[in-house]
């Protein structure tokens, strides 16, 4: 177990790195996509929060909470969208036929295009798009539960990229 001090110094670092929101320069529908296949990556197989997990205040992967976690740390311009639920509502019909199913999907054949979907304010290497992957991951897992974290870590940094 972190003592305190490794507890806090791991939460600055994580934090400093978060701090320089990336720019998203593509589409509010290209954000979208990465919401969902980010949302699908943190709980492919749709599982439940279990007692334990609610009595720690953890709260589902849901395209919502993910949202809110994205925005919190990513600079994204959603015009011509009044929010984030408008752009879900308008795109609802593209995406119910757009996601694969847990059950059938790769999900690297079929939710991750290889073109570039937003820029750092800087240019990115992988090895700094797995940090930043990996510094989001943390930090957000501290309230949303992920199914595998190594998993949604990769996936987050190949969408990035």
């Amino acid at each position: 177990m972190k003592s305190a001090y490794e507890q806090e110094r791991e939460h600055t670092a994580i934090n400093d790195l978060l701090a320089v929101p990336l720019v998203w320069t593509a589409t509010p529908e290209d954000f979208l996509d990465l919401v969902h296949v980010s949302t699908y990556a943190a709980n492919p197989n749709n599982l439940p929060l279990t007692s334990a997990e609610k009595a720690q205040g953890l709260k589902p992967a849901t395209v919502d909470n993910m949202a809110r976690a994205f925005m919190e740390v990513i600079d994204v311009n959603l015009a011509p969208y009044k929010d984030f639920s408008d752009l879900q509502k308008q795109r609802a019909c593209y995406f119910n036929t757009a996601m694969p199913s847990p059950a059938t999907a790769d999900i690297a054949d079929n939710c991750l295009p290889a073109s570039v979907i937003h820029m750092p304010r800087h240019p990115a290497t992988e090895e700094t798009l797995l940090q930043w992957a990996d510094a989001f991951i943390s930090k957000t897992a501290r309230y949303i539960r992920f199914d595998n974290i190594l998993f949604s870590k990769i996936v987050l940094a190949m969408k990035l990229g």
